[in-house]
């Protein structure tokens, strides 16, 4: 099936609601299935560094644990240029600006001509995206936004063949800002500004590892359940998903058939991680 997906998502404005902030165990690999690595090359923009560093490297460790999970496959974090300097614009608290998401061969260039295609994926953590709330943020709001974006899907849950074109920005800048501003509304026990930037860089690693699709647009492709067998939670390939149901697990959930994944399944995000476990450099 040819389509072209956006797979750079919106996240809803956040709804306070009061929810389980049940935290489950990093959960185990599928048994019986040997563990494969994959090297996730990252960058990183100088002013974003620091606020990165408070978050590493447990954002590797459990951001890897969804991919464990469902299919076996371990992510190894390598450094490839934490000292990215800004060649544009700058917004009014110094962030680097980056155009529209619309923009998609800007940030393939960017991708192609950094990227170390040695590594099979690559992650860029970045300031600004232009169509993101500025800077000041109105005081106590908690707006929508587009938290990341990845190689453009082009078939469903294929996988670009090319490793230098494979590629995910997350809007790091942005993210910080608005979690501080929806935390300053409250959130849910539970809810941390570290649980959702995990979720984000998990759901643009989905797509980038294995052309994922959005849960609710394609569902399609998303009919099991969700979470560690049995704890469901929601599947982290939803988008649109208010800021307090992103925040509050603490490891990134695929859809899954059962805890075994299954050979020729295209009905999970299991099954398709499945599918591209022979991706192991």
């Amino acid at each position: 099936m040819k389509a072209t997906v956006n797979v750079f998502a919106s996240v809803a404005g956040v709804v306070i609601t009061l929810l389980c902030a049940c935290q489950f165990p990093a959960p185990e690999p599928p048994p019986n299935l040997d563990v494969v690595t994959n090297s996730v090359e990252w960058f990183s923009e100088v002013e974003v560094l620091p606020n990165l560093r408070t978050h590493t490297p447990d954002l590797y460790v459990a951001t890897a644990a969804g991919f464990k999970s469902a299919a076996a496959i371990d992510l190894n974090w390598i450094k490839n240029n934490d000292g990215l300097i800004c060649q544009r614009a700058r917004d009014a608290d110094n962030a680097c600006i980056w155009p529209s998401v619309s923009d998609v061969q800007t940030y393939a260039d960017y991708a192609r001509a950094n990227r170390d295609a040695t590594n099979a994926f690559g992650v860029f953590f970045v300031g600004h995206m232009q169509d993101n709330p500025g800077f000041p943020i109105p005081p106590r709001t908690c707006p929508g936004f587009v938290p990341g974006g990845s190689t453009p899907i082009t078939t469903f849950n294929e996988v670009a063949s090319a490793a230098n074109e494979r590629y995910s920005f997350i809007f790091f800048t942005d993210l910080d800002r608005i979690a501080n501003e929806c935390i300053a509304l409250g959130m849910p026990a539970g809810w941390t500004k570290h649980n959702f930037l995990v979720r984000v860089v998990a759901h643009e690693l989905g797509h980038q590892r294995a052309g994922l699709t959005h849960s609710n647009e394609h569902p399609e492709f998303h009919r099991g359940t969700f979470g560690s067998v049995p704890n469901p939670q929601h599947d982290v390939m939803q988008t649109a998903l208010s800021t307090d149901l992103m925040g509050r697990d603490r490891y990134p959930a695929f859809d899954r058939l059962d805890q075994y994944p299954h050979a020729n399944d295209n009905t999970s995000c299991q099954g398709t991680l499945f599918r591209w476990r022979s991706i192991t450099n």
